[in-house]
């Protein structure tokens, strides 16, 4: 069966032979430091954007990606730390909110946001 850039989280499987079908058995596979099985391609996309921080809306060029694939987890790092308010980023796909990303004041990455529950 293919099963290109998926996660799965849950299976229900039974086999047919000779003797027919086997009774169905089903197994949860989100107790992994994954939480699911990933079949994807692989890879990671990078982002840099120069110059002071500021609020800004487009600060990166529109990054585009040939087909779809499933998000193992989004994070962000910045070079200085912002001493007073949490530095918040927000990634867009099509125009539509994807995730937000927070790192907290006196930080210098935020932590990583499960791609899990993201759309592909």
């Amino acid at each position: 069966m293919l099963l290109p850039d998926a996660r799965v989280a849950s299976a229900e499987l039974f086999v047919t032979n000779s003797r027919g079908d086997s009774p169905t058995a089903v197994i949860a596979v989100t107790q992994t430091i994954d939480a699911g099985l990933r079949t994807l391609s692989g890879g990671q996309y990078s982002i840099e954007v120069q110059g002071y921080l500021a609020i800004e809306n487009g600060a990166a060029p529109d990054l585009l990606i040939e087909a779809t694939h499933t998000v193992q987890d989004i994070y962000a790092v910045v070079r200085l730390k912002a001493t007073e308010s949490p530095v918040v980023i927000r990634l867009n796909q099509d125009g539509v909110l994807y995730c937000t990303v927070t790192i907290p004041a006196d930080t210098l990455f935020s932590d990583p946001v499960d791609g899990f529950l993201l759309p592909r």
